[in-house]
């Protein structure tokens, strides 16, 4: 019996030496989060978020980015991205070449220390582990539901049981996923418009707390303020700079400012007879300014045929920007090349008079669907901004074309009548 007890003692007392080492060993590894704040470009108006997992056991101190990506072949990557197929992968490096990295940047960049369990500590190394073996390093990105934020999210959510995504799921974060959208590419006014006008209203639904932690800023302060418990220990900057200013205007009210000037000018060139050059100079910008938005109109139907981004189909814009609204570059293209000497039959006259009545109809269609509230989809920067402005461009077209018509019959009256 004696013995019995001893043995039992002693497997006792092994147990609780390996257990203390174990917890020892997590004890002196050390996960961060780092988060990277907002840049200029393009593809770093959101943010990055990485991990680092300092190991002092075995000395390694590595940094793990899910925000790898192949740009070899920048047109197939375009490709691709356009057609929502697009290939990320796990980066791990060492916390060194990541400092080398973010002061090229020149982005402010956060360190969070987590304050995690073994067992949480645990879960979490084995995700990673698991994620590293080349069989689980790809992942298909999606901007808003599968990025850099997003994956250390759900690992750490992982990691507590769940715990994350039952606290802030049911919350509501009072804005939408255009909102966010419109904010990240404020520096960028020439990213903000196309994306504003080609997405549809599958952007236009109130995120949860849970789906705003998509850009790394968000998922950084949920963090802070988990109330399921305190899960950062301590923070500090690792590397300080400016954030990009955004403009004070949006893009579309850029465009709208711009495009009024034009008008004005154009119709002071209208309204007198020597104003013709200044007409014709001014509507060159009108020219690539109506290229653009018919190849807007005629990309929508095209995004919902080849591209797999389902927030691309179905867009209420297609009502304002026909997929044929690059007809009006014919009579606009004759106008500025040929001035006073344009002689337009009466034929293509009256083709160009029926579109534009048509399609000045539809516009107010439109501006009047949007004001009822018929669309699900936010269009108010397309009919408050977009919509007169269009209307506006068309109806000096129509006055242009007919007026120097009018001239030229005039002109030839004259001539008969001398003769």
């Amino acid at each position: 019996m004696k013995k019995l007890t001893i043995i039992l003692i002693l497997l006792f007392l092994s147990h609780s030496s390996f257990a203390q080492d174990a917890e020892s060993d997590f004890g002196n590894i050390d996960i961060y989060l780092h988060t990277v704040d907002v840049g200029d470009l393009v593809y770093n108006n959101f943010g990055h978020t990485a991990v680092r997992v300092h190991n002092k056991n075995t000395g390694t101190d590595e940094v793990y980015n899910w925000g790898i990506f192949d740009f070899k072949d920048p047109v197939e990557f375009s490709f691709n991205f356009y057609k929502g197929v697009l290939i990320y992968k796990l980066g791990v490096y060492p916390y060194s070449s990541a400092l080398r990295h973010y002061k090229l940047e020149n982005r402010t960049v956060w360190e969070d220390k987590l304050s995690l369990t073994t067992n949480q500590k645990k879960s979490l190394l084995q995700r990673l582990s698991w994620n590293r073996s080349p069989e689980n390093i790809s992942y298909r990105y999606h901007y808003f539901f599968n990025n850099c934020s997003t994956m250390v999210r759900d690992y750490f959510d992982e990691a507590l049981n769940g715990n994350l995504e039952k606290a802030y799921s049911p919350l509501l974060s009072g804005q939408k996923f255009r909102d966010k959208v419109q904010q990240g590419y404020a520096t960028n006014p020439e990213v903000q418009l196309p994306l504003d006008i080609l997405m549809n209203a599958n952007i236009d639904v109130e995120m949860t707390r849970w789906q705003q932690m998509f850009l790394p800023l968000n998922l950084r302060q949920e963090l802070i303020n988990f109330e399921g418990g305190k899960l950062i220990l301590s923070s500090r900057v690792i590397l300080q700079a400016n954030t990009p200013k955004a403009f004070s205007l949006s893009s579309f009210q850029i465009l709208a400012i711009f495009m009024l000037i034009l008008f004005f000018g154009i119709h002071m060139g209208q309204r007198r007879e020597e104003g013709f050059m200044l007409e014709r100079l001014l509507f060159i910008p009108c020219f690539f300014i109506l290229l653009i938005l018919g190849l807007f109109g005629f990309a929508m139907p095209l995004n919902w045929i080849l591209s797999d981004h389902i927030d691309l189909h179905h867009n209420a814009n297609i009502l304002l920007l026909w997929p044929i609204d690059l007809y009006l570059l014919w009579p606009l293209f004759k106008i500025i090349k040929q001035g006073r000497k344009l002689s337009v039959e009466n034929k293509y006259k009256h083709k160009w008079d029926t579109f534009i009545f048509a399609h000045i109809l539809g516009n107010i269609l439109f501006f009047l669907m949007w004001l009822v509230g018929l669309f699900n989809q936010d269009v108010s920067n397309s009919a408050l901004y977009l919509m007169p402005c269009l209307s506006i461009m068309m109806i000096q077209i129509r006055h242009s074309y007919n007026k120097t018509v009018s001239a030229a019959v005039r002109s030839s009256g004259s001539s008969i009548i001398n003769s």
